[in-house]
Formats: C-alpha cells, structure tokens, sequence
C-alpha cells in the first residue's frame, strides 16, 4: 500500500512539474505564462442617456469598442437585453456604418451604431452587450446602460 502511494505521489508530482516552466539557475522558481485576454470595452461610461424624443422617431449614435487585454477578441456579437427601442442601425450588428467585425486584436478599435426609436412613453432602458470568447472563455459585456425617454 504505502509502494502504491508512493508511486501515484511520485507520477502525481512529475505531472504537475511538467505542467510548469521551472526557473534555471536552481532557484526552484515557478514561471507562470497565463494566456493573453482580450478585453472589451465600450465607450460612453457606465451609463449614456439618449434623451428624451418622440414617440417612432429615430436617434442614432455610434460608440467605440477598444480591446484592452493583451489577446484577441473573438466570435464577437452584439445584441440588447430585451429591447424593443434600442437596435443596431440597419438591424443588425455592428449597425449601417459600423465597422467591428467577429475578432477585434489587442489594443484596437472599431465602431458600432446604436438606434435608438422609442415605441413607447416614458423611460426605456437596456444593457449594450457584447459576447466574445476572450481567449479562455466566453463573456459577455454588459456596459453601458443604455437609456432614453418617449415623449
């Protein structure tokens, strides 16, 4: 019994040092090399308020997605939580004039047009979102909050 756990301890610590870059110099240290994110993120702060516009009328607005992380953006796609008033310019991501596409590289930008036609009175509001694969995972944005009032 104690051969076998020896062994398996053994295999066990082989494994996990493989798994590592040791540090030369016999200091023993451990490198760690994470792979590089890719962040979005989009301009006109936490929240950015259209206004307040008459009912069926149109307001247009284009916004910057920058990626900030060290890696690329990809299978990029964008959409509204719930919203009737709120769309892409055209009605499809990245909206008519946009130019953000599916992968966007580190440290650049590119463009998506929001509209923004309300079909009601009173205030209406909706998170600008995003879903990417970062590298790792996927994620989804959910900033800014984006508002406006029918009048």
């Amino acid at each position: 019994m104690k051969k076998r756990l020896i062994t398996l301890i053994s295999f066990s610590l082989i494994f996990i040092f493989s798994l590592c870059r040791c540090g030369g110099g016999g200091s023993g240290s451990v490198l760690y090399n994470p792979v590089p994110l890719g962040i979005l993120s989009i301009s006109g702060g936490p929240i950015y308020d259209f206004g307040s516009h008459l009912v069926d009328s149109e307001t247009v607005r284009e916004f910057t997605v920058t990626n900030i992380g060290g890696g690329s953006a990809k299978d990029i796609t964008g959409n509204f939580y719930f919203s009737l008033s709120f769309t892409y310019l055209g009605g499809s991501y990245p909206g008519t004039g946009g130019t953000c596409g599916g992968e966007l590289a580190p440290d650049s930008q590119c463009k998506i047009v929001v509209q923004f036609s309300p079909k009601a009175l009173g205030l209406t509001q909706t998170s600008l979102q995003l879903s990417y694969f970062n590298g790792t995972s996927s994620v989804v944005t959910s900033s800014p909050l984006l508002t406006g009032t029918g009048i």
